[in-house]
């Protein structure tokens, strides 16, 4: 019996291992929105194992292993498609992956963030009735040295209000970064209407200075005293640290958006980056 070897998706090369990891033409797009592509095609080889330690090489080790990660998503996504003739989109792809590896390094990763000693693994809390709370974060690109800002805002039930991934495309640092995903929440939030919100970052250096009223904080200091003014408006309430265990949420969509290279705005909608942990946290409230 003669076997086709064409690849079912694309149906114009040959499937290997390697195309149909790498090189296939309906796998571009999520190795574009990881940031990957442009070192694929540059670099690839039909040897995989001198692929996969070229990779190795030119990735830092969390790099390496959001490509492995990704690679294996690829694959389950590749075998969905040919059993259940079921197609995920290459954001849902690398959603997952940026999950499993989240999860990974929460896990394995002990120490905590900016210093602080204060549990990681407090839940996400609803406010109170009438109110919302804003939750908002910072992520890397590591290769570019970009940022993402998350802002994702809740009710008292747990329903999303709004969400926002913000591309932000300047080197600055990590303080600044997530001062100017407090900055950006405060602002979706009146930009929304909302009357009565509280913010809530993992960023306790950055919180800390905010509620003392500091304005002179390094490169910061301009951020912050943006911040500041904005806090005279009635409708905010206060602004609180909040373990990144409880601030899942935020940090999905600011990696979405530092991986992507994209902003989008969610009205009314679950982010598709974020929709595992909010679906789990709206079960607690």
């Amino acid at each position: 019996m003669k076997i086709d070897k064409t690849c079912f998706r694309c149906k114009s090369h040959t499937e290997s291992i390697f195309h149909a990891l790498w090189k296939c033409s309906l796998v571009k797009d999520i190795w574009t929105l990881c940031d990957f592509s442009h070192l694929i095609d540059q670099h690839w080889e039909y040897d995989i194992i001198g692929f996969l330690w070229r990779m190795h090489s030119l990735l830092s080790p969390k790099e390496f292993q959001l490509f492995i990660i990704v690679s294996w998503q690829v694959w389950a996504a590749r075998n969905n498609h040919f059993h259940n003739n079921s197609c995920l989109s290459p954001e849902r792809v690398v959603d997952d992956a940026i999950k499993w590896l989240d999860d990974f390094l929460s896990v394995t990763d002990s120490k905590p963030k900016n210093g602080t000693n204060r549990s990681d693994d407090t839940r996400w809390k609803p406010p109170d009735r009438g109110n919302f709370f804003i939750n908002v974060d910072a992520a890397t690109n590591i290769r570019f040295g970009t940022r993402g800002l998350g802002v994702i805002i809740r009710n008292s039930v747990g329903e999303v209000s709004c969400a926002r991934a913000i591309h932000w495309p300047f080197p600055v640092s990590v303080e600044a970064a997530e001062s100017l995903a407090i900055k950006w929440g405060i602002i979706t939030a009146l930009e929304t209407g909302l009357t009565g919100f509280t913010v809530a970052s993992d960023c306790v250096s950055i919180v800390t200075a905010l509620n003392n009223g500091n304005r002179n904080y390094g490169e910061c200091g301009v951020i912050l005293d943006e911040i500041l003014n904005l806090f005279s408006f009635a409708s905010f309430e206060g602004l609180l640290y909040m373990p990144r265990g409880a601030n899942r949420a935020a940090h999905n969509i600011a990696r979405f958006a530092a991986l992507s290279n994209k902003s989008h705005t969610w009205l009314g909608e679950i982010p598709f980056c974020a929709s595992s942990v909010v679906l789990t946290e709206k079960q607690f409230t």
